[in-house]
């Protein structure tokens, strides 16, 4: 009968998480090319969405006209009004010449 402490463990980087990656992604140079550039174009779009997102997008209303538009679609929907988008143009004569 075999000894536990005579038997070696497997190496770190054939088991677990690196040995998962390291068969799955990195395996033949094909796949740890097309691994780091797909990583590479993960980050370079989430990093233009972050930048747009907190640095160039703008809002059209500040927070003081959103809030009064805000309360006055609450006002409408209690009162049962319906809220609508246009509004209808006021009607003047027309003059003829």
């Amino acid at each position: 009968m075999t000894d536990h402490t005579d038997m070696e463990l497997p190496p770190r980087v054939e088991v677990g998480v690196l040995g998962w990656l390291k068969k799955n992604l990195f395996s033949p140079w094909y796949n740890a090319l097309l691994t780091v550039v797909s990583l590479a174009f993960v980050i370079f779009v989430v990093r233009v969405i972050l930048r747009w997102a907190l640095f160039s997008a703008r809002s059209t209303l500040h927070a003081s006209q959103r809030r009064s538009q805000l309360m006055s679609v609450v006002a409408r929907s209690a009162t049962g009004q319906r809220a609508s988008r246009h509004r209808t143009p006021s009607r003047s004569p027309k003059h003829s010449i």
